[in-house]
């Protein structure tokens, strides 16, 4: 039975260091990466992602149909999925609604609940900071929202980082109902 870890923090918090730690005992990693670059400053910190990974680690790139890629056969033991944000992000910016996004993402968990491989899920915690300027800014906001109320209660762990330090929160989840 495959199992779903969602690694979840700011900027610079430090998630994807985590999530290769959460990696390492693992034998045969990937990493899907969904990150376009259109700029230097992206293309900056994709390398600067690159350089952190293991050499051994393989690396997929798709920003967009994820669903079609986890139906394949990936040969791996753990899939970091760096990240989710990101991949809400582009679906949003490619005209999807939350909706529509939203019920890709159940598709998606489905098939990595059935995998045979453990799922690292790597996304940003953009709820704790100010209201957003635009109605863009607050759908992309709420859609990470109400993604992670998706995926916590399918993750065997839950983590949120701050400063670098990881926080466990899926026992807080078991004790808390909302």
């Amino acid at each position: 039975m495959s199992q779903i870890f969602l690694v979840s923090g700011g900027c610079r918090s430090g998630k994807s260091r985590f999530a290769l730690s959460l990696a390492e005992t693992y034998e045969r990693a990937i990493y899907l990466a969904t990150a376009q670059v259109y700029d230097d400053e992206m293309a900056d910190r994709v390398l600067r992602h690159q350089q952190e990974r293991p050499s051994h680690m393989r690396t997929i790139e798709e920003p967009l149909k994820l669903e079609a890629l986890l139906e394949t056969s990936l040969d791996c033991d753990v899939l970091i999925w760096d990240c989710l944000t990101l991949w809400l992000s582009n679906m949003l910016c490619e005209g999807h609604s939350i909706d529509q996004t939203l019920e890709q993402l159940q598709g998606i968990l489905s098939i990595l609940g059935s995998q045979s491989y453990d799922s690292i899920i790597v996304s940003n915690e953009v709820g704790l900071g100010i209201v957003p300027e635009s109605a863009l800014g607050r759908q992309f906001r709420d859609l990470a929202g109400w993604a992670h109320q998706m995926i916590v209660p399918l993750a065997k762990e839950a983590y949120l980082l701050a400063m670098g330090v990881p926080i466990g929160l899926k026992a807080l989840q078991k004790s808390q109902q909302l």
